[in-house]
């Protein structure tokens, strides 16, 4: 078996980030209706690492990792808008994973 080995050189600790200023949730979206989501088994396996996520990129997992009854994604196309170094990247990378 191998094994994904990815090297990312950030901080650990996002303890100490200042407070969240502005709106930290979508204020457009168009998400089809799902049951269940892998995100949490994502961020579990991206933890594992050493990294956390913020809170908003857990939110924006859930529908991306949106599953149907049949195991097929319900959105095979996902786009975001957020500005830059704010952590996009990390949610791909969590996805990949």
């Amino acid at each position: 078996m191998q094994l994904l080995t990815l090297k990312i050189e950030r901080s650990k600790d996002m303890s100490n980030h200042k407070q969240k200023v502005g709106n930290q949730t979508p204020t457009q979206s168009v998400i089809a209706p799902y049951q269940k989501t892998l995100s949490d088994e994502a961020v579990k396996f991206y933890e594992r690492t050493g990294l956390s996520c913020y809170e908003w990129q857990k939110n924006l997992l859930d529908p991306i990792m949106a599953g149907d009854e049949d195991g097929l994604w319900v959105h095979q196309k996902f786009g975001y808008a957020i500005p830059r170094r704010n952590g996009k990247t990390e949610v791909i990378y969590i996805k990949k994973i």
